[in-house]
């Protein structure tokens, strides 16, 4: 029944709202680390790397859902706290700069790093399902081994410019 009185204008409309309400008015940002998986030496065996390269960090602004310390575990000597928090990218904004978000890559969000670790779309928009404006993405802390070759990578090519 929707469809017959929603048209691709006001869909239109309203992912252009959406999009100017995230961008200018909530205004949180985050840095995304896409990896590059040509430049990551994969074991062929587990199609994992132990070193993973980044291309160029960008920065976007989404709607950000952080949960905090969801759970502490104890370690032998340590004790690990583990943070989870949901961010919501806007579609459309991620088309317009060619961004394909993929689960693996990792975020920044303040001074801590964390994994995408699931990706899913939110519900539709009056039962069209061909209109989706969002991608939610379930993100948990990434450990500081995962990232620490990401931080130097990036240092040496800051201070090289």
């Amino acid at each position: 029944m929707a469809r017959l009185f929603l048209t691709n204008r006001e869909l239109d409309l309203i992912a252009d709202i959406t999009k100017e309400l995230t961008k200018s008015i909530i205004g949180q940002e985050l840095v995304y680390y896409a990896i590059d998986s040509e430049k990551s030496n994969t074991n062929k065996l587990y199609a994992e790397s132990s070193t993973k390269v980044f291309n160029t960090p960008v920065a976007i602004r989404c709607l950000v859902e952080y949960r905090g310390e969801s759970e502490v575990t104890a370690g032998k000597f340590t004790l690990d706290s583990i943070y989870d928090m949901t961010v919501f990218f806007h579609r459309k904004d991620l088309v317009d700069r060619d961004i394909n978000v993929r689960e693996g890559d990792f975020v920044q969000y303040g001074e801590r790093f964390y994994e995408i670790m699931k990706l899913t779309k939110p519900k539709d928009i009056f039962g069209t399902n061909e209109n989706i404006h969002g991608i939610h993405a379930e993100c948990r802390i990434a450990r500081e081994s995962q990232f620490n070759s990401a931080i130097s990578f990036i240092i040496n090519l800051l201070s090289h410019k």
